[in-house]
């Protein structure tokens, strides 16, 4: 009851202010006008949100990442939200881990410290060296969060429920948003799930050399203890916070420490579409606090509550969207634009859309090759919002997982822009696309994919006789009438099938010696792994089968038709 209390006087001070605000500008009293930031209705939302705490904090962050939904402004200040609340003593961390591992600390760790890494309103991390010797970073729930958030969670349904009675948001309808934030919030409360997570990522992570994913310890985790593999490095954030007080003194200092800043931005944004496009699964999350500096510039990642999987056909039109842009081709761009959103309303206006979304692009490009530019304006995340304010304004939706998607292209290229203002956006997306197109292309032609799918097309050609023969069947019981007409139709048309269906497989078990030469097959048959001969001598052996029974049922279905066609004769 307290709780809501609280909640309830912050939010309805935060309305009264921003309204009072509001009002006094309007009519003209220069004496209130906002002009200092921290009294804009962005700061006092941010603000509110950090004192609220809890799932508030979190909604905070998941509105931050919706540009269709909250002015540009609003997006920027809770971009900056921080979830920094007072430690909890490490005497009830200790307690709970013995708790949830189920042995005392002294034989779970050789050395736990205990100052907090960070602490935030869920949970707070603690360093700690195993007895095996390796370090790790353990992640502890705060004691009770589970109730609080519960409770924050009923309070912020009915606030959707009031904010779409009201009609603020106009086409936008709240109360999804709110479920998928509900279902994200619950999930990252089961650090088992956080976990599941980071294992997917490092599995994937594994063909990327510049991207680091720690290692989680299952014997040390549970669902409310969180052990981790410890990163060793400089966070971005820490690298970010000095080069804008310092400058180019700060550039300089990186450098003599062999610190490229330029291979740190190239890293970082190859990591962020390898993620995207060649994985299908991504760290949704990536500002500059959950980004570790490692040796050899590898980027590493840490927090995995947000995680974003992306299906194949958005993935495929997403990429189509890049390769546009890089291409700078406007109507394949807004071409490629359309799939990712719902079908457009009988009513909209689809030319003045395209136009719309035509402008946003070329104020981009130009503003990405003025020299004089701001940062702010060579981003693509402008570009980016205001396409996806355009495309609210004309009544069209975007999927939840493409905006999660569009926030991480935004947070990372931000980032990439401060770490090096000269990076070549477009010449990168190009070699990247590039990139991942090879990668994908070599993914689906190995010689066990390959036989994967002509084993695939054989067995769908050896069902087409049945059910050519069924329907033929059936065809004739229906017609018995024009049974003897039919019947000489059939007997014609199975032969050609015969022919046919022998051709087709011919042209199957040639396809791979026509794209790789037969002699060269043989010659190399020695060098392929002993483990690998088997499936091929099997997969060929399948093969003959297939072939040999295939046409024995084919004659003997077409022995059948010609002893049935006697017999109705006579």
């Amino acid at each position: 009851m307290r709780r809501s209390l609280q909640i309830i006087s912050l939010l309805l001070r935060l309305g009264v202010m921003v309204g009072a605000q509001r009002l006094l500008c309007w009519v003209g009293f220069p004496l209130f006008r906002p002009e200092n930031p921290s009294s804009s209705a962005p700061y006092l939302l941010r603000t509110t949100l950090e004192k609220l705490g809890g799932a508030f904090m979190k909604l905070g962050q998941l509105l931050a990442m919706r540009p269709d939904i909250l002015a540009d402004e609003y997006i920027t200040e809770l971009s900056y939200l921080l979830d920094r609340v007072p430690e909890f003593p490490s005497s009830v961390a200790r307690e709970l881990i013995e708790t949830e591992l189920g042995k005392p600390m002294e034989t779970l760790f050789e050395v736990f410290h205990e100052k907090p890494l960070a602490a935030g309103s869920m949970a707070q991390v603690h360093k700690a060296k195993l007895k095996t010797g390796e370090w790790v970073a353990v992640k502890v729930q705060r004691p009770g969060i589970q109730d609080a958030v519960e409770g924050d969670i009923r309070l912020i349904r009915w606030l959707a429920i009031l904010l779409d009675g009201s009609g603020i948001f106009r086409r936008v309808t709240i109360k999804p948003i709110i479920d998928d934030f509900i279902a994200w919030t619950r999930d990252e409360l089961d650090f088992l799930q956080e976990a599941t997570y980071a294992h997917r990522l490092r599995d994937k992570a594994v063909k990327h050399p510049q991207m680091a994913i720690p290692q989680i310890y299952w014997n040390y985790t549970t669902s409310r203890v969180l052990t981790l593999e410890f990163f060793d490095g400089i966070w971005l954030s820490t690298i970010l916070n000095d080069l804008d007080e310092r400058g180019m003194e700060a550039r300089f200092d990186f450098a003599k420490q062999g610190i490229d800043l330029s291979l740190v931005a190239t890293n970082l944004f190859y990591n962020a579409l390898f993620q995207v496009f060649e994985d299908g699964l991504f760290h949704a999350d990536q500002h500059s606090g959950n980004l570790i500096l490692l040796p050899e510039h590898v980027i590493g990642y840490v927090d995995f509550g947000i995680i974003g999987e992306i299906g194949k056909d958005l993935l495929s039109a997403e990429l189509g969207i890049l390769d546009q842009l890089q291409r700078e081709d406007l109507d394949g761009f807004f071409r490629a634009l359309l799939r990712v959103l719902e079908p457009p309303p009988e009513t909209m206006d689809l030319k003045a859309f395209e136009n719309e979304v035509k402008q946003n692009v070329r104020s981009w490009r130009n503003a990405f090759y003025n020299p004089r530019s701001t940062l702010a304006a060579r981003s693509g995340a402008a570009m980016i919002t205001r396409n996806v304010l355009a495309a609210r304004k004309y009544g069209l939706k975007f999927a939840e997982i493409a905006i999660r998607y569009y926030r991480v292209l935004t947070m990372v290229e931000m980032i990439v822009l401060r770490l090096d203002p000269t990076f070549d956006m477009q010449g990168e997306l190009r070699e990247c696309i590039i990139q991942i197109r090879l990668r994908t292309l070599l993914k689906e032609t190995t010689p066990a994919r390959a036989f994967e799918n002509q084993l695939n097309n054989l067995f769908l050609l050896r069902s087409l006789p049945e059910v050519l023969t069924g329907a033929s069947e059936q065809f004739r019981r229906d017609r018995e009438i024009v049974f003897s007409a039919v019947s000489n139709f059939k007997h014609r048309l199975a032969s050609s099938l015969k022919m046919l269906y022998r051709l087709l497989i011919l042209a199957i078990l040639v396809s791979p010696f026509i794209n790789h030469n037969l002699a060269w097959f043989v010659l190399q048959f020695h060098r392929i792994h002993w483990s690998d001969k088997p499936i091929i001598v099997t997969s060929l052996i399948v093969l003959v089968i297939i072939l040999i029974r295939s046409v024995r049922h084919l004659d003997s279905t077409s022995v059948l038709q010609r002893t049935v066609t006697r017999r109705q004769r006579h």
